[in-house]
């Protein structure tokens, strides 16, 4: 299994930087739509704003509450839940939580990804690829 995501590059302060985004499907009531998450290597877990809980149907009824820091040296609250992502046809379900903080960016972390796959950052050709571990 292999999936391709193209990269684009953004001007910063810094010059043009590729912005490791990732479009992929996620399951909602609605069904599947799709999301723009950052692949954050840094990252120990996905993460997503409270709002895109409800869009996505996910139920924080009894959900662990957990205090998770950043690189900025903070905390925030945040839900333990889970997502359920489509890449292509295939559905991966994938540990997430849910920040009480409403700027939180959309973040796509290493748990239940890097455990399921090589993850090249191919810069020449500008995309990511996901290619799976058998």
């Amino acid at each position: 299994m292999r999936f391709e995501f193209p990269v684009r590059e953004v001007e910063t302060p810094f010059g043009p930087l590729p912005e490791p985004v990732l479009e992929c499907g996620v399951h909602t009531p609605r069904g599947v739509v799709p999301f723009r998450f950052f692949l954050d290597t840094g990252a120990d877990v996905s993460i997503v704003p409270a709002s895109a809980a409800s869009f996505i149907g996910m139920s924080l009824d009894g959900a662990a509450p957990m205090d998770v820091g950043g690189i900025e040296g903070g905390s925030l609250r945040a839900a333990v839940s889970s997502l359920t992502l489509r890449f292509g046809s295939t559905d991966l379900a994938v540990p997430c939580l849910v920040s009480s903080i409403e700027e939180t960016p959309y973040l796509l972390g290493r748990a239940g990804i890097f455990d399921r796959f090589n993850v090249l950052f191919d810069n020449a050709g500008r995309r990511i690829v996901l290619e799976g571990i058998e």
